[in-house]
This record gives C-alpha cells, structure tokens and sequence, in this order.
C-alpha cells in the first residue's frame, strides 16, 4: 500500500483519506477521486460436529460459527463506479507478484478516471445544452408576457381615454346650456360644476396630466382614522 501511495504521489496525484463510518482511500486522478483499498481474502472454516458419545444423531440446535481464516493473498481493488468493464481488482498471483502489478494498478486508475471524467463532461454538456434550450424559452416565454403587459395597459389607457373625451363631450352640451342660463347664479354653479368636470376628465385621461384630488387622500385618512380609533 505504501508502494501504490508513492507511485500515485510521484505521478502528481493527491490522495486523500476519509474517516466516516470506513475510512476510505481515494486517489484525486484528473479531478475524479478514485476510492481503493489493499484487500486480504479469508477462507470460511466451519468447526467440525464432535460426535455423540453413544453413537446417536443429535436433533438438539448446536451453534457453530463460522470462523474466517486469513489467506495471505492480497489484491487492490478499485471501488469506484464505472459503467464499462474496466479492471478494477490486481490480486496477488503465481504469475506475477502484486508488487509487480502496481504500474499496472496505477494504470487501471488512470482508466477509470479517464472514464469518469468523460462521463462527467459529457453530462455536464448535455446540461449546459438542455440549459441554454430552457434559458431560450424562458426568454420567449419573458418576451410574450411583457408583450401581453404592453397590450393590457394600451387597452386600459385606451378605454380611459375614451371615458375622459365622453366626459368632455358632455362637458361640452353643458356649457353650451350654462350659455343660455338667464340666471346668473345657476350660470355660475354650472361654470364651476365645468371648472371640476375637467379636473376629473383629465385624472382619467392617460394623456393629461392628472390633478390633484382630496380622492387622492383616501388611504391616508383612513390610516388616522384607525390610529385614533386604536388609541381612544
């Protein structure tokens, strides 16, 4: 382990070691951790029956546990998931020492990395190309709506503007009538009465400037109002 630990550093490569519920050892190939450890294998012995005394077969539940007996033979295995069947295990062989199987370990590393990495870049690809398709409707989708925001407030402006040119149309019948007024206090009454109807003909008109209003006062005043009734 000490070996594989040594190449991977003398080829540039961090490692890591995390201490969770297992500690694991990951090798930081081209920006994939690589999780990895040195495995011994074990044989199962099962511990043998003694014999009944008499000869007689016992019914009578027994525990046996089964003990696990160290092989010596150990392997690196990469624990790392990889979709394709690269190598992952180097075990310890007649053939060829596992010692001798690092460069071949560190190489296998570097395949899975490789394969991740591609993986990962590809995915992030794909994102990016299913994000910039959803930033693209959301821009037609934000073009439309301010579209529809334009459009209702042309209509509103449309129908005030229309509502304050009758109101100025009627205004118009009036004073024609305040004209033929033979009184003079109705004549004025009805002056005055003009004077204000085009104030509010023009509040409506989105085209005039609109006046000010003791309307405009309403929220505030009811505001007092429910703070001296609070305090009474």
């Amino acid at each position: 382990m000490a070996a594989t630990l040594h190449i991977l550093e003398k080829e540039g490569f961090n490692v890591l070691v995390e201490k969770s519920k297992l500690e694991t050892t990951s090798a930081v190939i081209y920006g994939e951790a690589i999780r990895f450890g040195l495995i011994e294998r074990s044989r199962q012995i099962k511990p043998a029956i003694a014999p009944d005394p008499k000869g007689r077969i016992s019914t009578a539940y027994v525990y046996n546990p089964i003990k696990f007996e160290p092989t010596k033979q150990l392997s690196i295995e990469i624990w790392s998931y990889c979709a394709v069947g690269l190598r992952k295990v180097w075990r310890d062989g007649d053939r060829a020492s596992l010692e001798e199987q690092l460069p071949k370990c560190i190489a296998g590393m570097i395949r899975v990395a490789l394969h991740a990495r591609a993986e990962r870049d590809a995915e992030e690809k794909e994102e990016a190309a299913k994000q910039k398709q959803i930033d693209e409707v959301t821009n037609v989708l934000r073009r439309i709506q301010e579209e529809e925001t334009k459009i209702k407030s042309l209509k509103r402006d449309a129908a005030a503007w229309w509502q304050a040119e009758r109101i100025r149309n009627y205004i118009a019948t009036v004073r024609t009538a305040a004209g033929q007024q033979p009184n003079s206090t109705e004549k004025t009454k009805l002056l005055e009465w003009i004077d204000w109807a085009e104030q509010q003909a023009n509040r409506i008109d989105p085209l005039k400037k609109s006046p000010d209003s003791i309307v405009d006062e309403k929220d505030r005043v009811i505001r007092r109002l429910q703070e001296l009734r609070w305090h009474w």
